[in-house]
């Protein structure tokens, strides 16, 4: 690689092109194409796609996103039916029919093997929400069939309107009066979606004034995005690890090989003076060049460099290095450190690595109440879908009141708050003061079927006969090493054990 520097000709002087060795550095090169494409999102994309570029290109912004999801799809448990004589999981222990083919075909609609695969659509659900603040989903359906698939619907270009003569139109969109989902409105692949045929699950769309994708003001239609206030951090961020990487690997050391090329004066050439000029100028270029070529191996030859880049000169250049004089190297760290915790804050995810356990405790259980509420309101978007789903299949078999006894059960998210539930549930029981179907309710398990209390008490039975056959057997023991107590002992007879 050859870098031209601007030729001057002092008196009886002569200063040579610079010669620049440079290895290949793909991490630099490759770091400006990611920053640059990320930049231009910025500056043509819409809101959603800066979103997810945001994501895409930002390790804790999107290692957080991906953690949230993870703990909506830990929430979900499975599909129950919930009756006043107790809780049901398996449809076989359900004695009426009816309710056995519902909660049948409700476990196999959520199922990963036969259906939806309702845990990676808490999942999904989960990183989109947290990520664009609204996901819509289209419910293709038959009658007798129920839904047949899901089909993300790209939020990219997605709006929604009150009736299809607004396609195009400024207009005020109200939530409760939309009818039509429209997917690349006003184009060629213009697609229209019924609201009856969709799922839409949002954030917090309740109160939310926001300009659409064709600048129209929305009220209670879609969410801000949760991480729509990063937007200024993450661009100063990714500006600001590109400048350290290429300030780092501009400042690595070099190899700086100057030549003595005084023997290259015009006086020694004959011609005009430019002639003179131009001919010296030549053979001291030759001389650096064969030089650098010499060093670096040839065309063909082995590799003799280690340095990252080698400046082969004239002894009369001088190369220096202009640098601000109040910064450091840890400058940008702090700096990228600071957005990080604009990152956490935001998010509900502080980082815990330096904290002590008490507040990494509370730290987390803070982010961890925010996964909690947010995957419940997917629990109950995916149970109207649900519910949704068999009053199409059975063609309104069964009521409403039936439907919604098709429940999607839940757990907590973290092994360590179960441990503490279940010793908060042991001390209550403890004192007598609350029945078993309360226990069982901060435990988020329904009330107990007759089946269930016949159960526990067949184990409470074989506990009791086990535990009285155990001390039986040690006071055997003990009066064996003891004949003469053995003796004494009178005998049982085989009617009475």
């Amino acid at each position: 690689m050859h870098t031209s520097w601007k030729d001057f000709h002092p008196k009886d002087k002569l200063s040579v092109k610079l010669t620049e060795i440079t290895d290949v550095t793909p991490p630099v090169v490759s770091t400006v194409a990611v920053a640059e494409e990320f930049f231009e999102t910025v500056r043509v994309g819409n809101k959603y796609q800066i979103l997810d570029a945001m994501v895409k290109h930002d390790p804790e912004l999107a290692g957080i996103i991906k953690g949230i999801s993870f703990m909506c799809a830990k929430y979900y448990d499975k599909i129950v039916y919930v009756s006043p004589d107790g809780v049901y999981e398996n449809p076989e222990k359900v004695d009426d029919e009816q309710a056995k083919t519902l909660l049948t075909e409700a476990q196999r609609f959520a199922s990963a093997d036969y259906g939806c695969d309702y845990r990676t659509l808490f999942r999904s659900c989960g990183k989109l929400i947290m990520k664009f603040g609204d996901v819509v989903i289209y419910l293709p359906n038959e009658i007798g069939k129920g839904i047949t698939q899901l089909q993300w619907i790209p939020i990219f270009g997605l709006t929604a309107i009150e009736e299809l003569d607004q396609i195009n139109q400024v207009v005020q969109i109200f939530g409760e009066r939309v009818k039509w989902y429209i997917l690349n409105e006003g184009s060629e692949l213009e697609k229209r979606f019924k609201k009856e045929d969709v799922l839409h699950i949002s954030y917090d769309q309740f109160g939310e004034l926001v300009k659409d994708l064709k600048f129209r003001t929305t009220f209670g239609v879609w969410s801000t995005s949760p991480i729509w206030s990063l937007r200024r951090t993450i661009r100063w961020k990714i500006n600001t690890i590109l400048n350290d990487m290429l300030w780092r690997h501009r400042s690595l050391p070099r190899e700086w090989h100057k030549l003595n090329l005084s023997q290259f004066t015009a006086d020694k050439y004959t011609g005009t003076q430019a002639e003179k000029n131009a001919a010296a100028l030549r053979d001291a270029q030759k001389v650096a060049d064969d030089y650098a070529k010499s060093i670096k191996g040839g065309e063909t030859g082995e590799k003799l460099i280690e340095a990252d880049q080698v400046y082969v000169t004239d002894q009369n250049t001088e190369i220096t290095y202009v640098e601000p004089k109040t910064t450091t190297y840890r400058d940008p760290n702090l700096l990228i450190d600071q957005m990080n915790k604009s990152i956490y804050f935001t998010t509900g995810f502080p980082h815990v690595g330096e904290k002590s356990y008490a507040a990494a405790f509370y730290s987390t259980s803070f982010g961890l109440m925010q996964a909690e509420v947010l995957a419940e309101q997917i629990k109950e978007s995916l149970e109207t879908l649900l519910r949704r789903h068999l009053k199409q299949k059975f063609s309104n078999t069964y009521s409403d009141i039936e439907l919604g006894r098709i429940q999607i059960a839940t757990r907590l998210i973290l092994e360590r708050d179960r441990s503490e539930l279940a010793r908060q549930i042991a001390l209550l029981d403890s004192t007598d003061s609350f029945l078993d179907d309360e226990l069982r309710a901060m435990w988020n398990k329904g009330p107990l079927t007759q089946a269930n209390r016949e159960s526990i008490a067949e184990k409470q039975t074989r506990k009791s006969e086990l535990r009285r056959e155990t001390s039986e057997k040690v006071k055997r023991n003990l009066i064996t090493k003891d004949p003469a107590k053995e003796r004494a002992m009178p005998q049982r007879k085989e009617t009475d054990r």
